[in-house]
């Protein structure tokens, strides 16, 4: 059974540098891609985590979500700092200290 967290990230004012690493064409169809924030689903530990306004690149012709590779780092170490702090010395979770 999953338990679900909700996380919200990423400044607004990110939007220009994330519009300036746009790649163009989608890899997968070769459609447009266009910048959007995009809500994620990010599965770690037995628990899924929603994560809103992820900067990410769609493709206007098939729809595929590309994130680029700064953001999936910083997601992963996001996840596992808040995984972290909810744990106790003795294996208990704490109160949410992130709410969406």
């Amino acid at each position: 059974m999953y338990n679900k967290s909700k996380i919200s990230m990423f400044s607004k004012k990110a939007d220009e540098i994330y519009e300036k690493i746009n790649p163009g064409l989608c890899s997968a169809c070769g459609g447009h891609l266009y910048f959007e924030r995009v809500s994620l689903d990010y599965n770690e530990n037995d628990k899924i985590y929603v994560i809103d306004d992820v900067p990410a690149f769609v493709c206007e012709a098939c729809g595929e979500i590309w994130i680029p590779k700064p953001v999936v780092e910083e997601l992963e170490k996001l996840v596992k700092a808040y995984s972290a702090s909810q744990k106790t010395q003795a294996g208990e979770e704490k109160e949410p200290l992130l709410n969406g």
